[in-house]
């Protein structure tokens, strides 16, 4: 499985400096961690393959629906994410509960940098799961993210933010939405906010996907500004930064 993900995620045959994700097989699930700072670094992107077997979106083999997907999975490997944009698109015209074909169409604008195109898709993903509620929770945090991200990278901070509350309402022990929300806040100016958020990320942090590190605040550009603020770098001494 992981030799068919890891092209079509890295566009390449193994990570580089655009692409420089982890990519972590388990049975039939496959995780990727990525540890690139977008430039209003709201978070750590993840992403992760769906399969019917772990509750991705079926496709009915040899459909003209799945014969777009293999060939958009072709284009991304070739790193021609325009070609990959349609043909994914495609797929989701074709087979509008095709859960997989809105996740890469998603990541196909995201990687033009497209932030905002990229939301819509990765809303009907949610959308779908939340109308099935097929996604295993490990997924479900993953795609709360990378729309969390989508809407950060687009500027809308407002709505960065409540998908990360809706994420902590969900799923209010998950580390990476506190952080996140944090981050916002932080982007945002609000260092009281952002501390309170910050410190629930701290108390939560060995609650992260397996495979998954808990970042390191002192490195992220959202915090920059709050680097030599006595209350932030009391709260982070408190926990060992």
């Amino acid at each position: 499985m992981s030799a068919f993900v890891q092209p079509l995620l890295w566009g390449e045959s193994g990570p580089s400096e655009r692409h420089p994700e982890l990519i972590l097989e388990g049975g039939t699930s496959i995780v990727v961690v990525s540890f690139r700072k977008a430039p209003a670094s709201l978070l750590a992107a993840l992403q992760r393959k769906l399969s019917p077997a772990d509750g991705g979106a079926q496709v009915v083999k040899d459909s003209p629906a799945a014969k777009e997907v293999e060939q958009g999975a072709a284009a991304y490997r070739a790193r021609d994410l325009a070609a990959a944009e349609r043909h994914f698109h495609s797929a989701t015209e074709l087979d509008p509960s095709n859960l997989f074909g809105f996740m890469y169409l998603g990541n196909a604008l995201f990687y033009q940098q497209r932030y905002q195109e990229a939301i819509a898709p990765y809303e009907r993903a949610r959308q779908l799961d939340t109308s099935s509620k097929t996604l295993t929770e490990d997924f479900r945090r993953v795609l709360t993210d990378q729309l969390g991200m989508s809407y950060g990278m687009s500027g809308n901070l407002q709505k960065a933010k409540a998908t990360f509350e809706d994420g902590i309402r969900q799923d209010p022990d998950y580390a990476l939405f506190h952080y996140n929300l944090a981050c916002a806040y932080a982007e945002m100016g609000d260092l009281d906010k952002t501390l309170l958020a910050l410190k629930d990320a701290l108390q939560r942090r060995d609650n992260v996907l397996k495979g998954e590190s808990f970042p390191d605040p002192r490195e992220d550009s959202s915090f920059q500004r709050y680097l030599l603020n006595d209350r932030f770098r009391q709260l982070l001494k408190q926990y060992g930064y």
